[in-house]
């Protein structure tokens, strides 16, 4: 996988995201390629910058950085992992193609400007605007990037968008809850 590529790619995907869906799909990347070469360190980064901008409060909460840390990235790299699996069973029930790379590549690549977000927000508290722009903006490019990658008819695309984010928030916070519990964070000395 060429750095470089990804990287405008990614850059296309944001200023004009039907061009980088397609780009994106004529990439061809595998489920490896996308955790592994593009998930991985900008989960990283966000990561490491919720954990440096919350560290100081959700210690007064009994949560260690690093356990922050830990909820934070393996939370969502699973989720990730486990919403574009069901994401790419449910496709067909939408009259979509079901295919686990590319629905994996639809969620980290719509991702992108949540992670980005967080990352410049954990600058000064100020740039927390940004936070649910990223959101919006994921959305939008969710919702264009279904029909591309996962041909998803325009007639079923809201009911499939719906699904899908909640399969992605409801995994992702069952994560978060089960990783904070397996950590010790609702023991008795944090309450």
């Amino acid at each position: 996988m060429d750095i470089n590529e990804l990287l405008r790619i990614v850059k296309t995907l944001l200023a004009k995201p039907s061009l980088g869906w397609i780009r994106i799909r004529e990439a061809g990347y595998t489920w490896q390629q996308t955790m592994g070469y593009f998930l991985t360190p900008l989960l990283f980064l966000s990561s490491l910058s919720v954990t440096f901008f919350m560290g100081q409060q959700v210690q007064q909460e009994g949560i260690t950085p690093n356990q922050l840390f830990f909820i934070t990235f393996a939370g969502s790299a699973i989720s990730i992992y486990l919403a574009s699996y069901l994401i790419a069973a449910l496709a067909p029930r939408f009259e979509g193609t079901s295919s686990f790379d590319l629905s994996i590549s639809l969620v980290a690549f719509s991702y992108t400007p949540v992670y980005l977000a967080s990352v410049v927000s954990s600058i000064h508290p100020f740039f927390q605007i940004l936070n649910p722009i990223g959101l919006i903006y994921m959305i939008i490019l969710f919702l264009r990037g279904m029909g591309v990658l996962l041909e998803v008819p325009e007639r079923k695309k809201f009911g499939f968008m719906i699904i899908s984010f909640i399969l992605l928030f409801s995994i992702r916070v069952i994560l978060s809850v089960v990783f904070a519990a397996m950590l010790g964070v609702f023991s008795h000395e944090a309450l």
